[in-house]
């Protein structure tokens, strides 16, 4: 899978925001330009630490149709007039 990045890093200089010296944070974000997806973004603030998020075990493969099928003990029903759905505690 071919994936293309971006990094960028923001020097924030000392005096502003109240900082007593500089502070340097980075955004790294690898997307997949076939799945259109971010498959790593990475952001690092040495006041917050690292998040990073990253898409693992991704199959493109189709996914098994009986997914997607009704259970058993179910019905679909298709409603013709409006209808209100509650849940929880009434």
């Amino acid at each position: 899978m071919l994936v293309y990045g971006t990094r960028r890093t923001t020097i924030i200089p000392e005096g502003e925001q109240g900082i007593d010296r500089p502070l340097t944070t980075t955004n790294e974000e690898w997307i997949s330009k076939d799945l259109h997806l971010t498959v790593l973004s990475t952001h690092y603030n040495p006041a917050s630490g690292t998040s990073t998020v990253r898409i693992a075990n991704l199959s493109t493969s189709e996914p098994d149709p009986a997914l997607f099928m009704v259970p058993t003990g179910y019905t679909v029903v298709d409603e013709e007039r409006s209808f209100t759905i509650t849940w929880g505690e009434k």
